[in-house]
């Protein structure tokens, strides 16, 4: 039920796809791409630009839809709040698959709450960015006390590891 907006989108763009790679199969509907004009090689051109976006669309509305079924957050810059269940410090390392699905740091912390369960929030403890320092002092603060984290982050689609940009802790 949760992910049925997604599932719609790829459903359609599947549908138009197959409209216009043969609309004789579907007389009552209009063909996305237009006719081709078979003696015309700027039209047969033009057609195949279109069904590659057509493409492009239902195999991003597919990755949309993996996402979802995934349990993530839509992707793009987000806000949420937790509790901590885990804090590790370690030598800067990459944490998960790298090409896919993970992120390269020196603190990576998680929640109890769900729909955190299971992912990993980071970021590097770097010279230039001193306040790194102030935000992995907040985060022991509040896994010594069980204060609220309130913390934003980029989502990446289809990342269960995500790097956190801003902290803030709640009493």
């Amino acid at each position: 039920m949760a992910c049925e907006v997604e599932r719609r989108r790829r459903d359609e763009a599947q549908h138009r796809l197959e409209v216009a790679q043969d609309p004789e199969r579907f007389p009552n509907e209009v063909d996305p791409c237009g006719p081709v004009d078979p003696g015309d090689p700027t039209s047969a051109r033009v057609h195949a630009q279109c069904l590659a976006q057509l493409r492009r669309e239902r195999d991003t509305a597919q990755l949309f839809l993996d996402h979802c079924e995934k349990g993530l957050r839509p992707p793009g810059f987000l806000q949420d709040q937790g509790h901590l269940d885990r804090l590790h410090v370690r030598e800067v390392e990459d944490i998960g698959t790298p090409g896919q699905d993970f992120i390269a740091a020196n603190v990576a912390f998680g929640f109890r709450e769900e729909p955190f369960r299971g992912r990993i929030f980071g970021f590097a403890l770097r010279s230039e960015a001193p306040f790194r320092e102030a935000q992995l002092q907040l985060l022991r603060d509040a896994f010594t006390h069980d204060h609220l984290v309130v913390f934003e982050y980029n989502q990446e689609l289809n990342n269960r590891f995500s790097i956190v940009q801003r902290i803030e802790i709640r009493k």
